[in-house]
């Protein structure tokens, strides 16, 4: 991407040499800039959620912070997501085969 001086503030080839001063290319840049963001979202999820509670489960209860079973519960799901999605697949291979 070209650096359109008519847009810019900054004279010429100046903003690029002052990445390139760095040693930081301009995807990593971008690339810190969304883990920044991503880390303050957790961060701001964990301080909004910090409240005591009390799941039941089939089984047992618990009794944890908010934000944590939300993490557990998303965890889980993912987890049997792939499993499920996995042993789905693994049918349709042998089917075929059978075929």
């Amino acid at each position: 991407m070209a650096l359109d001086p008519q847009y810019s503030n900054v004279e010429g080839d100046a903003a690029n040499q002052m990445i390139q001063d760095t040693g930081i290319t301009r995807v990593q840049l971008v690339k810190l800039g969304l883990v920044a963001a991503f880390l303050a979202m957790c961060a701001a999820f964990v301080m909004e959620n910090d409240a005591r509670v009390e799941t039941s489960l089939v089984l047992f209860s618990v009794k944890t912070q908010l934000w944590l079973g939300l993490v557990v519960a998303l965890a889980v799901g993912a987890l049997l997501g792939q499993a499920a999605g996995f042993l789905w697949q693994r049918r349709r291979r042998r089917r075929s085969a059978m075929d």
